[in-house]
């Protein structure tokens, strides 16, 4: 799991997850603890895979057929950042092979976590959201 919220995808996918799994007090940071802490996630099961497969965007990114405009925060530890490349990757191959009037845009702003919320972040996600609305207007 690369999440700052470990039972997250437990929970959200009611898949469980046993208190015994948590780590001990606030959480640990050196790679020795975080190792440990892999080591004690529960193991999860073929039919819970799935259903966390079948939920993902990556899933699904061949039905895409609307313009996509993507913010993702390099920083992120909430939803590992190269999600989100990845899934702009798969929508652009799937633009030159076979929906060139398709647009997808990705912005990267790599000192940014999830919120996307410092003052320069903000701006420029507002501008570009802004200009897309306005770009695709009816």
């Amino acid at each position: 799991m690369s999440s700052d919220i470990r039972d997250w995808y437990f929970n959200e996918w009611d898949i469980e997850f046993p208190l015994y799994s948590l780590p001990e007090g606030f959480p640990e940071t050196s790679t020795q603890a975080q190792a440990s802490i892999e080591h004690r996630l529960p193991p999860r099961s073929l039919p819970a895979s799935e259903s966390l497969r079948l939920s993902a965007s990556m899933a699904w990114v061949d039905q895409v057929r609307a313009h996509v405009l993507l913010h993702i925060g390099g920083s992120d530890v909430r939803v590992t950042p190269t999600h989100g490349l990845e899934y702009y990757h798969a929508l652009k191959g799937n633009v030159v092979k076979e929906r060139r009037e398709q647009d997808v845009e990705m912005h990267w702003f790599e000192k940014a976590g999830h919120s996307l919320d410092d003052v320069e972040t903000s701006r420029v996600v507002w501008e570009t959201a802004r200009g897309w609305v306005n770009k695709y207007r009816l």
